[in-house]
């Protein structure tokens, strides 16, 4: 015959299925390792070390202002103001968060503050 393709007496791969029944396009997986078969053979996967932080020598002995001391501080300002202030980023107090909801203030942070702001 002139095609060859076209022969059916000839495996067409295109249409035929294999030996094992599978489309001739189907990838052969491989057994995946169980996790327990894989901790008794490997053992338990090795944990990093949190790495611990370093703390800046520049601000180990300062002073942290909760947002009311902070406030009385600044010179009898409502502490809900300071929050607007760091929200609407009006003026850089540069204020820490400690866990989900404490803020902190450097006194450094707001002596510079009233020095910028406050001074006559």
């Amino acid at each position: 015959m002139i095609h060859d393709e076209y022969d059916l007496s000839k495996p067409n791969f295109k249409n035929q299925p294999s030996e094992t029944g599978a489309s001739p396009r189907a990838k052969i997986r491989e057994p995946q390792i169980t996790w327990r078969a894989a901790h008794e053979t490997f053992g338990a996967p090795k944990k990093k070390p949190y790495p611990q932080p370093t703390p800046n020598p520049q601000y180990a002995e300062e002073d942290l202002l909760d947002r009311v001391a902070a406030a009385k501080y600044l010179g009898g300002f409502k502490p809900r103001t300071l929050s607007v202030w760091d929200c609407t980023k009006r003026y850089d107090l540069q204020p820490i968060k400690v866990g989900r909801k404490a803020v902190r203030y450097r006194r450094s942070s707001l002596d510079k503050f009233l020095k910028e702001y406050m001074s006559p």
